[in-house]
């Protein structure tokens, strides 16, 4: 019954801020258990803790009867939070263990509970990859896709970050109240690559892949999430064309087209506008 919560809660019982990962000896990948937990008895049985817990003494366990090997003994890392911005991020795989990996998705954390997708953007998830020493995000969505995810409390809501934001400590934020549900966790996928301006616009095709031929009808992208079409209009799509290489727009259409690629990203750029004195997409209105 051992889980995050509780993982959680017992560093901090012991004067570190949260946990960082935690595993049992039969997932653990360098061996498995030690000889010397071989002469050791099981102490503490059926720990489990709920996600409104706030001391492990909140929590539910056995210290009489157990029923354990030592195949389930539970190893556990602390840590403390120390990066720049004051607030601790960390990305977790389905075991609630540390991603550690370039391009490898995992459940946004913050200070041991989820983040919630509300007002989040593509600068805030850019800003929070370099919290974590990432160059910027490649991705994000929001989901429940981890049962790990409903062992965490939401920790934080309302994330949004202006392109003049520099840190994620200078965006908007809330860490007083949420109102969200663990289907609206944010997963994260974060990258040592720079992305250009140049690789702003991109188009997929009907299997959400990435393509660049002319003359072919995409789904158009910017950055990690789709383009509202709010606004939009044909001198915008012309400069957007040049943007990705190509001399100008043919056609250009909105709507619920690819449902099995549009379902997997949030809308990430609105309100584009270009007036006829516009030569380049970066001098339209948009947000």
């Amino acid at each position: 019954n051992f889980n995050y919560q509780a993982a959680n809660l017992i560093c901090q019982e012991m004067g570190f801020d949260l946990s960082s990962s935690w595993t049992s000896a039969s997932r653990r990948s360098f061996g498995g258990h030690s000889s010397y937990t071989y002469n050791l008895p099981t102490s503490l049985d059926d720990v489990y803790c709920y996600p409104d817990a706030r001391v492990f003494w909140d929590c539910s366990y056995d210290t009489v009867d157990e029923d354990c090997g030592k195949e389930e003994d539970v190893y556990i890392t602390c840590q403390s939070a120390n990066n720049s911005t004051g607030l601790e991020f960390r990305l977790v795989d389905v075991y609630g263990e540390k991603v550690v990996e370039s391009g490898v998705e995992g459940l946004l954390t913050f200070q041991g509970g989820t983040v919630c997708d509300d007002d989040f953007n593509s600068r805030a998830a850019d800003l929070i990859c370099q919290a974590m020493g990432w160059k910027s995000a490649s991705r994000f969505s929001s989901g429940e896709k981890y049962r790990v995810q409903q062992e965490m409390m939401i920790k934080l809501d309302d994330v949004l970050c202006e392109e003049s934001d520099m840190v994620i400590s200078d965006c908007y934020y809330n860490i007083e109240s949420e109102n969200c549900d663990h289907n609206e966790d944010i997963f994260l996928v974060c990258s040592d690559g720079e992305r250009s301006k140049t690789d702003v616009f991109y188009m997929l095709n009907s299997e959400g892949q990435r393509f660049n031929n002319s003359n072919v009808e995409g789904l158009l992208m910017y950055r990690d999430g789709t383009v509202c079409d709010d606004d939009f209009n044909s001198h915008a799509a012309k400069l957007i064309c040049q943007q990705m290489g190509f001399d100008m727009a043919i056609s250009w259409r909105s709507g619920y087209h690819y449902p099995s690629v549009q379902d997997r990203y949030l809308t990430a750029l609105d309100n584009a506008y270009c007036s006829v004195a516009e030569s380049v997409f970066w001098d339209c209105s948009h947000r």
